[in-house]
């Protein structure tokens, strides 16, 4: 189990850190414009998953760099865990968001 959400963490963390570098608009963070075509509640929902996110990442970098495997772990599967906005959105909302959002950020 250990084995299987390091390698899903370092996958992502790849992810993450090519979209984070890369010259490419289309792999770089939705602007806030984007957001801005969105409900208020999508907005607010929106706006705290990519908050908890970037906060277990940043937290998630010092735990593998020290090799503390048990808690790389445990963050990851916060990070599964806290999908705000699939536990709160409608599926209409879900379906406008996924519409709205660019290729790239997909």
């Amino acid at each position: 189990m250990k084995k299987k959400l390091t390698g899903a963490l370092m996958a992502a963390i790849i992810t993450f850190t090519t979209a984070a570098i890369a010259d490419d608009k289309q792999t770089m963070p939705v602007k806030a414009g984007v957001i801005s075509q969105f409900s208020p509640e999508i907005q607010e929902l929106f706006t705290k998953e990519m908050i908890g996110i970037q906060n277990a990442m940043m937290q998630i970098i010092p735990a593998i760099t020290a090799g503390e495997w048990d808690r790389v772990a445990a963050f990851a599967e916060e990070m599964a865990m806290g999908h705000i906005m699939k536990q709160k959105l409608t599926p209409q909302q879900m379906e406008a968001l996924h519409d709205g959002l660019p290729t790239g950020f997909k």
